[in-house]
C-alpha cells in the first residue's frame, strides 16, 4: 500500500509539474514577449506582430498592443515624412533662419544663415551670436513676449543689408519653448531705396535750377532791364530756354515711367557737346556775373 502510494504521488508530482510548467509558458510567453516588444518599441525600433494564441485576457492584451503598435508605427511614418520636407524646405530656403531653445542654445540653423554671417560670426548660443553682430536684444524678454518697440533689427556685414525678426514658438501647452531668427537680404531693396532718394533730389535740384534763373531774370526785368530792349530780349530768350528745359524734364519723367512699365523702345543718337555746354553758361550768365566768377571753356 506505501509503494503504491508513493508510486501514485511521484506520477502526480511529475503530472502537476508538467502541466503547471505548461500552463506557466502559456502565460508567461506572451508576457514575456510583449515585455520585450515594448522595450523595443521605446527605443524607436520596428517590431514584428505579436501572434494571438488564445482568446483570454492575455489575447485580448497583445491583440490592443498590436493595434498600438501598428498605430504608433503609422504615426512615426508621417512625422518622419514631414520632418525629412521640412528639413528640405527649410535647408533651401532663401531665407537665414536660427532657432534656439529655451535656454538660449542654437538647435537648428540653415546653410543660408552661414552665407549671410559668415562661419566666424556663428556661435554655441544666442548672446554670443548677437554679440558679435554688435546687436542688443534681450533674449529672456523677447521669450517672455515683451517685444521691442520694433522687433526688426538691420545689420550691414560685407556691404549686405540684413534684416533680422524675432519671434518665439510655443510648446504644446502653448507656453514659449524657444525662439526663432528669421536673416532677410535686403542689400536690393535698399538700393532702390537709395536710387529713390537719390533721383527725387536730383530731379528737385534739376527744377530748382532753372525756376531760380527765371525768378533772377525776372526781377532783373522789374528793377528796370526791361527798358533795355536788347538785354530784354536776351533775358527773355534765356527765360524761355528755361522753360523749355522744365518742360523737357518732366518729359523726360514721363518717359522714365513709360520705360519702367517697357511702354517705350529708346533710340540713341549722337549730339553735339559743344552747344550743351553753351547753353548751360548762357542760363547761368548772370549767377556768374553776380558771384565775380570766370568761366572758361
Amino acid at each position: 500500500i506505501i509503494k503504491t502510494i508513493s508510486v501514485g504521488l511521484i506520477l502526480a508530482m511529475v503530472i502537476t509539474s508538467f502541466c503547471g510548467i505548461t500552463f506557466s509558458n502559456m502565460i508567461t510567453a506572451p508576457i514575456k514577449a510583449l515585455t520585450t516588444n515594448s522595450k523595443k518599441l521605446a527605443v524607436g525600433n520596428n517590431i514584428n506582430r505579436i501572434p494571438v494564441e488564445a482568446s483570454d485576457e492575455i489575447g485580448e492584451l497583445t491583440q490592443s498592443f498590436n493595434y498600438m503598435a501598428s498605430q504608433l508605427s503609422a504615426t512615426m511614418e508621417v512625422i518622419t515624412s514631414e520632418k525629412n520636407k521640412l528639413e528640405k524646405i527649410f535647408e533651401h530656403m532663401a531665407d537665414g533662419v536660427m532657432a534656439f531653445n529655451r535656454q538660449g542654445i542654437l538647435i537648428h540653423v540653415n546653410s543660408a544663415c552661414y552665407d549671410m554671417l559668415g562661419n566666424d560670426r556663428m556661435g554655441p548660443n544666442f548672446e554670443i551670436i548677437f554679440e558679435k553682430l554688435n546687436i542688443a536684444v534681450d533674449f529672456d524678454k523677447l521669450l517672455a513676449g515683451e517685444h521691442y518697440e520694433s522687433t526688426d533689427e538691420y545689420v550691414i556685414i560685407d556691404d549686405k543689408y540684413l534684416k533680422m525678426q524675432f519671434d518665439e514658438y510655443l510648446n504644446a501647452k502653448g507656453e514659449p519653448d524657444g525662439l526663432v531668427v528669421v536673416i532677410q537680404d535686403v542689400t536690393k531693396q535698399q538700393k532702390l531705396d537709395q536710387m529713390r532718394k537719390e533721383f527725387v533730389a536730383n530731379v528737385s535740384h534739376e527744377l530748382r535750377t532753372p525756376l531760380t534763373t527765371v525768378k533772377i531774370y525776372t526781377e532783373t526785368l522789374i528793377d528796370g532791364a526791361i527798358d533795355d530792349r536788347e538785354n530784354a530780349m536776351h533775358f527773355l530768350s534765356v527765360m524761355e530756354k528755361e522753360a523749355d528745359r522744365m518742360t523737357a524734364l518732366v518729359q523726360d519723367l514721363l518717359e522714365l515711367s513709360r520705360i519702367d512699365n517697357k511702354q517705350i523702345q529708346l533710340n540713341f543718337v549722337l549730339i553735339e557737346l559743344r552747344d550743351l555746354v553753351d547753353e548751360v553758361l548762357e542760363a547761368q550768365h548772370v549767377h556768374i556775373i553776380n558771384k565775380g566768377h570766370t568761366l572758361k571753356v
